[in-house]
């Protein structure tokens, strides 16, 4: 019986081995793919959040001169840091603290966008039109 126990061992050893080294592929695969996912979907989130600081900037040179350099440059600003947070968030591995100052950044840029609109600054439909891109950054 022992020589038996034997042949049972050797021959199911080789196969062990083949199923840990297609675990361990599939499993870098796996991890290549998600890190592949991640680097696009950082690099959508700076694209559009980039896309959102350049309009923002345009929109906010063409403000009444009152607005221009109060509201105004905190949108521009705003909007910059934005970007930067969402780009250092992207680069780095403590992802919490830069998230967490762009969700911050967009609360502000709401709130100033809500402001214009009220003023009679901003037309309703381009306050939404950024809305909805700074719901689509975060």
């Amino acid at each position: 019986m022992a020589s038996c126990d034997d042949s049972e061992m050797h021959s199911s050893l080789p196969f062990d081995e083949w199923k840990e080294l297609q675990i361990n592929a599939t499993a870098e695969k796996v991890r290549k793919a998600k890190e592949a996912q991640s680097v696009d979907i950082g690099l959508r989130l700076y694209g559009l959040s980039y896309r959102l600081t350049l309009e923002l900037a345009k929109d906010a040179a063409h403000l009444n001169r009152q607005y221009r350099y109060s509201l105004g440059e905190q949108i521009r600003m705003s909007s910059f840091h934005l970007s930067l947070d969402v780009d250092v968030a992207g680069l780095s591995g403590d992802k919490l603290a830069p998230v967490g100052r762009a969700i911050e950044g967009v609360r502000e840029l709401q709130l100033c966008m809500r402001m214009l609109v009220d003023l009679n600054a901003l037309p309703q439909k381009r306050c939404v039109y950024y809305l909805e891109m700074m719901t689509g950054a975060i």
